[in-house]
């Protein structure tokens, strides 16, 4: 997903009530982050890169009752189209 798309998404998914979504990993529960419904959010081992992060945190942006967030053992760093050129290569080796 290029910067454009993704600041788009973001754009959309704070204006509109949007229960979760999956990007790359696993489902973020976005409607319960942005209506400070939840103290601890743990996306350990999710699958979540830097794109699926950057829109976690445009959503995190505006709450206020996350007091912990657990993202362990996910791919932040990475974006899904590097990782999967680092497996392609990997794989022809």
């Amino acid at each position: 997903m290029n910067k454009f798309s993704l600041k788009y998404l973001a754009k959309f998914i704070c204006e509109f009530r949007i229960e979760s979504i999956c990007i790359n990993g696993g489902p973020m529960p976005l409607e319960r982050v942005k209506s400070n419904s939840l103290v601890e959010l743990n996306l350990r081992d999710q699958g979540l890169y830097s794109e699926d992060l950057f829109i976690l945190s445009q959503v995190l942006k505006h709450n206020t009752s996350l007091t912990s967030i657990n993202l362990s053992k996910n791919m932040i760093g990475y974006t899904y189209v590097e990782e999967r050129k680092v497996l392609e290569i990997k794989m022809k080796n």
